[in-house]
């Protein structure tokens, strides 16, 4: 372990920072890293001459609204492109995953937004998107994240702050409800006008949603039962309770968003 003090200077100023971690030295070149919350600094030194750079590690998440969307790309295209844009002002960085996820923004239940959260925990990592409404359109989203002190910058506008971040996502779910607003009020007044609204098929299309239903409970039933198992194993636990304890703690919900109890825990397990 290398404990000492390296000093560098930017400009006129010189700033020590102390270094705890591994360090290589090799033919005077003096090599060693360290990490500050999202940012891995690399500093090297070469004889005399003090140098340095940093890493800038990025998650990429895209989001579209709908699986048409998704199949068709367009959306997705443009997402790409301003992350692309982005990118090529941070030469240093380093992309861990592009993740892309079909979803309405009001819903907060995302599992790839999920996966793409804890994969910049655990690598300390920014979550990089186009623009902030394609992140979440929700508030009570963004303050989360920044509650778990999970980066995030949107490619349209890297030098967002905090406030303006807010009012932004305040207004895009405003938008959101307005719109929904005027597509309601259209529909009723075709509806007086005498046009038939809805499928030909009525019965039909309720058989396809009640499977489709059923489908997505299981899917949601089967990846929560992992996730219980996942947490047997590693912790040990066999009581219900604590297993219900242990994913409230970790912050998971059921299907209908609510805390877990045993009698869920119970439910998932017995069905397995």
């Amino acid at each position: 372990m290398a404990h000492g003090w390296l000093k560098w200077s930017i400009g006129q100023s010189a700033f020590p920072y102390q270094l705890r971690g591994k360090a290589a030295f090799f033919s005077g070149f003096y090599a060693t890293e360290l990490k500050f919350r999202n940012v891995t600094f690399q500093i090297a030194r070469p004889g005399t001459r003090d140098t340095w750079w940093f890493i800038m590690k990025f998650v990429i998440y895209r989001r579209v609204s709908t699986s048409r969307q998704f199949q068709s790309g367009l959306g997705l295209e443009a997402q790409s492109e301003a992350v692309r844009r982005y990118l090529a002002t941070q030469p240093d960085a380093e992309v861990l995953a592009d993740l892309v996820e079909a979803e309405s923004g009001k819903n907060d239940e995302r599992p790839v937004l999920r996966q793409a959260v804890e994969l910049c925990r655990k690598h300390s990592a920014k979550l990089l998107v186009s623009r902030i409404d394609r992140l979440s359109r929700s508030l009570r989203l963004i303050m989360m994240l920044e509650q778990y002190r999970v980066p995030f910058v949107a490619a349209d506008n890297p030098e967002m702050t905090e406030l303006v971040c807010h009012i932004m996502v305040a207004i895009g779910s405003a938008e959101r409800k307005t719109i929904a607003t005027r597509v309601r009020d259209a529909l009723r007044q075709a509806k007086l006008r005498g046009v038939k609204l809805g499928g030909p098929n009525i019965a039909e299309a309720r058989i396809l949603a009640n499977k489709a239903r059923i489908q997505k409970a299981k899917e949601q039933n089967d990846k929560l039962r992992s996730v219980i198992q996942e947490t047997m194993n590693k912790t040990g636990l066999t009581k219900l309770t604590d297993i219900a304890q242990a994913l409230n703690l970790r912050g998971i919900k059921t299907n209908r968003g609510c805390q877990f109890t045993p009698t869920q825990i119970h439910r998932l397990l017995k069905t397995n």
